[in-house]
């Protein structure tokens, strides 16, 4: 059985790559009528695809996990990722990948480390609470429910540097995924944006206040300050690569899965 999470990631490194070469090779225009159009549309599909890559990396790492563990408990002889793990982790992991709502009874402060999976009455019972089936849950808290079984007990805090970055990763690709044409105005008297939906304010303000910029389009291109293609440059494809590195390595470290941590730190990408 294939395992996509290192191909996906050296994949989102090669965009970025690609990107920065391009942004190296043309450089920076004076203005805009002299940016190179036909560049930008090449840098566009490196920098996004850098972006879809390295979370498709996330969905296959964890989903590879939760499948190693359903594979050891119906073949304890089964050679996986996983060797490292007690067999109590990997009952547990396995039992809730295939469950088809989790009841929180049996899980105990679960749902306190989850960040956009929500308890919901079990269909069996009112009286009880139940998360949804594992397939259903949001990507990042699927890693928190893995933490949640490990013999460490140390999911990711919520409020760190790493979860954080993760988690606009994942709000960018969305957002690009289910990109919705709209107006958008900055206001450069306090450096706001302002539009009809709250995730494009959001997507436009995390993409400013991480300084990206793309290297194809002038530095004052002031007309140009409420386009998202104007924030989309080589260092945000960098950074995804990196924020999902790190987030991975969190990850692997605290399972623990070794083999997959020293992998993630050989190719450097952190």
């Amino acid at each position: 059985m294939e395992d996509f999470s290192r191909d996906y990631l050296d994949a989102g490194h090669l965009f970025a790559e690609h990107a920065k070469t391009l942004e190296q090779e043309i450089g920076t225009p004076e203005n805009l009528s002299k940016v190179n159009i036909p560049a930008t549309t090449d840098h566009f599909s490196y920098v996004s695809g850098s972006i879809f890559a390295v979370n498709a990396c996330l969905n296959a790492a964890i989903d590879e996990v939760f499948r190693d563990a359903d594979r050891l408990k119906r073949d304890p002889k089964a050679q996986t990722i996983l060797d490292e793990l007690s067999v109590n982790v990997v009952k547990d992991m396995a039992i809730v990948r295939r469950a088809k709502a989790i009841e929180l009874s049996k899980y105990p402060d679960l749902d306190k480390i989850l960040k956009n999976t929500n308890p919901r009455p079990c269909r069996k019972n009112a009286k009880s609470t139940c998360l949804p089936a594992y397939k259903g849950w949001y990507l990042l808290d699927k890693f928190q429910l893995a933490l949640h079984f490990s013999e460490s007990g140390k999911p990711f805090d919520l409020g760190s540097n790493v979860w954080g970055e993760a988690e606009f990763l994942r709000s960018l690709r969305n957002y690009l995924v289910h990109y919705e044409p709209e107006w958008v105005q900055y206001t450069f008297s306090n450096g706001s944006y302002s539009a009809r939906r709250t995730k494009t304010v959001d997507v436009m303000d995390g993409l400013r206040t991480r300084r990206f910029r793309n290297g194809l389009y002038p530095k004052d291109a002031d007309l140009l300050e409420g386009r998202l293609v104007v924030r989309l440059g080589a260092d945000c494809a960098t950074w995804a690569v990196r924020s999902c590195a790190e987030f991975l390595c969190s990850f692997y470290d605290a399972l623990p899965i070794d083999d997959r941590k020293m992998w993630v730190y050989s190719k450097g990408y952190r």
